[in-house]
């Protein structure tokens, strides 16, 4: 089964809640951890196996994930660069989202080339409704008509 990995950090869980409502609107197949680990895998071996076999990896970046000093979102991190490197450089497999003003992290990936230099959807830029529909297209969907708006709570950052 074809998939998006979306790796995110828990103080994002609403607005990544919020996306993955519309990605479901959109019949747009995704594996979050809180909804595809079975009890009682070995959680770590799932999201490794999720990673690699995902069709995309979706790195959900805020102001929350810069300021956590410990999350496996890194490590998730860690696995989606070591990915990347092994697939083709002509398709797109890891995308950066920016879900508010924040950074994207200047980490290498190789060829002297960073996840900076990797195309971004950035909601904070572009708004909800054009970031949700460049979502959609990059995840090889068409933005269903009623999909966009902001969502109606945002956690604070």
């Amino acid at each position: 089964m074809t998939h998006s990995f979306i790796s995110y950090v828990r103080n994002d869980e609403a607005l990544v809640n919020y996306i993955a409502n519309i990605l479901e609107k959109n019949a747009v197949p995704y594996w979050r951890d809180k909804n595809d680990i079975a009890p009682g895998s070995r959680w770590k071996d799932s999201i490794r196996r999720a990673i690699e076999g995902g069709s995309y990896y979706v790195a959900m970046f805020s102001k929350n994930w810069q300021n956590r000093e410990v999350t496996y979102a890194n490590e998730e991190l860690v696995l989606a660069i070591d990915q990347l490197r092994l697939r083709p450089a002509n398709r797109t497999w890891f995308i950066p989202v920016k879900l508010d003003d924040c950074e994207i992290p200047d980490r290498s990936i190789g060829a002297g080339e960073t996840l900076r230099d990797l195309q971004t959807i950035d909601f904070a830029k572009d708004g909800w409704k054009i970031g949700l529909g460049k979502f959609l297209r990059a995840l090889g969907s068409q933005p269903s008509a009623g999909n966009g708006g902001a969502p109606r709570q945002r956690t604070p950052v």
